[in-house]
């Protein structure tokens, strides 16, 4: 077969739908040899080229450069006469070529569960590549079955065409044997965004420093919550308290889940959740917001509670984190469902399906 991938977030972003582009891609080059593949970017960067007698990468033309993924495209995926082309996120070409068959892959509905998050044009605009995508593709694929559920509603299409495959995580860093920082601290990694709800977390742990001597980290991309969150670190007298990362490298990342006293999720909604995967890969004690999604991926092996709901983090600390602290977690089971491996032979079948 001839496989294409929209690859513009796998050369462009670094976290999130990058990550995701990335692992899809390469796992497939090294477990089935036997396809091409094909990259699609409107620019290429090189931080990621891999080099295979099988991948081929895909850039326009100059003049053809601006409406190139929604347009002019579909020249490109004829002329290498693709089989199955993959949007890997959330979105597919508006002109398609007949001769081709089109997945894509959508990870959440965010800017329809939380629209005031979003200007009006932008919710425009995702909402006409959703409905579009919904349409047009003989599948998609949804990271979760939260996402699957949600994909259903608002898109407004049958069960039947929708395929969960969870996603993989990174590779697992090798971590340092030796702490950032020595003293023992909870946290939290994620860009600073209102949805993400650090404000939730400090006003809860401003309560929980109280009675103990550990710290809180937040590490993560600034973002439109940033300043409030250190105004509000600031006001509530925590700056001894809390740490501000907003920038760490991957093995950085590694080491700060390693020696963690345990890692808080309190975010309000995601499609997926990578950090926990790889939190899990590290070993570490999970405190997560009660979301569907982080019950499928964590299951029993963590603590959750309210996030909406003042005080319930703090009561959960009082009455069982001593009980989390002095037991060690085995997440092989869980782990081995989002491996590359699992994730690569589950979407395997849909491209033989729609071949």
């Amino acid at each position: 077969m001839n496989i294409g991938f929209d690859a513009k977030r796998a050369f462009l972003n670094a976290t999130g739908l990058g990550v995701y582009s990335r692992n899809l891609i390469l796992n497939f080059v090294k477990l089935y040899p036997q396809n091409q593949y094909f990259l699609f970017s409107p620019k290429i960067t090189s931080g990621f080229a891999e080099k295979s007698d099988n991948l081929n990468i895909i850039t326009p033309d100059f003049k053809n450069r601006l409406f190139w993924r929604t347009a002019g495209i579909a020249a490109d995926i004829r002329l290498n006469n693709i089989d199955i082309y993959h949007g890997l996120s959330n979105e597919i070409p508006l002109v398609l070529n007949p001769k081709t068959k089109y997945i894509t892959t959508i990870h959440d509905t965010i800017w329809l569960k939380y629209p005031n998050q979003y200007s009006p044009i932008d919710r425009k605009i995702y909402s006409l590549k959703f409905a579009h995508a919904c349409k047009k593709s003989k599948f998609i694929v949804a990271t979760s079955e939260m996402t699957a559920r949600d994909i259903e509603y608002y898109g407004k299409i049958k069960s039947s065409k929708i395929k969960i495959i969870y996603q993989s995580g990174n590779p697992i860093l090798k971590a340092n044997e030796q702490a950032i920082i020595s003293d023992q601290y909870l946290l939290y990694i994620s860009s600073f965004e209102t949805r993400k709800n650090h404000l939730y977390l400090i006003h809860e742990f401003s309560k929980i420093s109280k009675n103990n001597s550990f710290k809180l980290i937040l590490a993560g991309k600034p973002g439109n919550t940033l300043q409030e969150v250190k105004d509000t670190i600031k006001r509530l007298n925590l700056e001894n308290k809390i740490i501000l990362l907003e920038s760490v490298t991957e093995q950085e990342k590694a080491t700060l889940l390693k020696h963690c006293l345990a890692f808080i999720y309190p975010s309000l909604y995601e499609g997926f959740g990578i950090p926990l995967l790889e939190a899990m890969q590290q070993g570490c004690k999970l405190i997560l917001n009660e979301l569907p999604v982080f019950k499928e991926i964590a299951r029993n092996k963590a603590l959750y509670f309210d996030a909406t709901k003042p005080g319930n983090l703090e009561s959960l600390f009082t009455k069982q984190f001593l009980l989390l602290k002095d037991n060690q977690i085995d997440y092989k089971l869980e782990l081995d469902i989002f491996s590359a491996k699992n994730t690569s032979e589950e979407l395997n079948k849909i491209y033989l399906e729609s071949f």
